[in-house]
This record gives C-alpha cells, sequence and structure tokens, in this order.
C-alpha cells in the first residue's frame, strides 16, 4: 500500500518551554538515511515540504490545510519519503506437501 512518513525537525534547545532551535535540515535527512536503511523499504519519492509552524506533538504528519498566520516569522523545512508499506510478516511455511490419491471412477481413493 502506498503511504509516506514525515521527518520533523526536532527541537534542540528550549526557552522557558517554548523551541528556540531546532535541528538543521541535514540532521533530518542523518534520520531519514537511517530510518530507510533500518526499514528496508522500497521508497517511491523524498520530498521536502515547507510548513508555516510544526504540527502539535500529538500530529504525525504535517496538517493538510496549511493558513498563513499573521504573526509568522518563519517556515519549517519537512523531510516526506512517499514508499510502499511492507505487508505483515506471515508465518512461514513448513514445506511439507500432501498429494492427493487420484479417485477411481467409483469415487474412492
Amino acid at each position: 500500500m502506498l503511504t509516506f512518513k514525515d521527518f520533523m525537525p526536532e527541537v534542540q534547545k528550549k526557552i522557558l518551554g517554548f523551541p528556540t532551535d531546532y535541528e538543521s535540515i541535514h540532521e533530518v535527512l542523518t534520520r531519514v538515511k537511517r530510518w530507510i536503511e533500518r526499514e528496508q523499504i522500497q521508497i517511491i519519492n523524498v520530498e521536502t515540504l515547507l510548513l508555516p509552524s510544526m504540527p502539535s506533538g500529538a500530529d504525525e504528519a504535517a496538517p493538510a490545510r496549511m493558513t498563513a498566520a499573521s504573526n509568522s516569522m518563519g517556515t519549517f523545512q519537512v523531510i516526506r519519503v512517499w514508499h510502499y508499506e511492507s505487508p505483515p510478516h506471515q508465518s512461514a511455511m513448513t514445506g511439507v506437501t500432501v498429494r492427493l490419491a487420484p479417485l477411481d471412477p467409483a469415487g474412492t481413493p
């Protein structure tokens, strides 16, 4: 199934509980590369999004609707990775096969 994962810059420094410094886009890209190597997924596309604000901590993805804030001071770069979701792991096959004996015309083996 087609899906995506967003990588937001993580807060590096807070003053009085407010974020004042975020990791660079190069640091975010390093996290993306590590995730791709670890997950062994099939990548379709990688893109950069510019957001006027960071999503809240409960949100995992960028907001679907963006509104311009009059007091917006800047933007945030987010890396979005489009990929195919891996199918769930299934139980291993035993390798044992069973063959059915051909039936005779009377319907008995």
